[in-house]
């Protein structure tokens, strides 16, 4: 009978594909590095003049619900915060149909989630065309 017992549990594990006797270990997923923003890629030109640019990154920040802290208009400066990290997107004029974007952690260390640049400038391409109207209130 233990012989019969012995026999029925090998041919079960040969059946069912189970490894009953196997040396290999169970695959383990490596941790992923978190995929942080290069100064490269946080800067960006377009052919858009300063002014329309500047109200673009506004509304991509606030579109994305980032939450700004400071904005200057004429220095063309926003700073906001996301995931408790203050970061500065600056508008730079390079002439009169063209700037730059650039975003930069206020600390200065480059850890930051590389969505963050890449959401505000889909933002803007997306929303280049369009045209930036004053909003008239009663």
């Amino acid at each position: 009978m233990k012989k019969f017992s012995i026999f029925t549990v090998l041919v079960l594990f040969l059946f069912t594909g189970l490894n009953a006797f196997s040396e290999t270990l169970p695959l383990q997923s490596k941790p992923v590095a978190p995929a942080y923003a290069e100064p490269d890629e946080c800067i960006k030109l377009y052919e858009i003049p300063f002014e329309k640019l500047y109200y673009l990154s506004l509304s991509a920040i606030n579109a994305n619900g980032f939450k700004p802290l400071e904005m200057q208009s004429r220095s063309g400066y926003i700073l906001f915060e996301t995931a408790n990290q203050e970061l500065l997107l600056s508008v730079m004029k390079k002439d009169a149909k063209h700037s730059f974007v650039k975003i930069a952690p206020a600390n200065n260390i480059y850890k930051f989630s590389k969505t963050i640049p890449e959401k505000i400038y889909h933002y803007i391409d997306a929303n280049k065309e369009k045209e930036i109207t004053d909003m008239k209130f009663n």
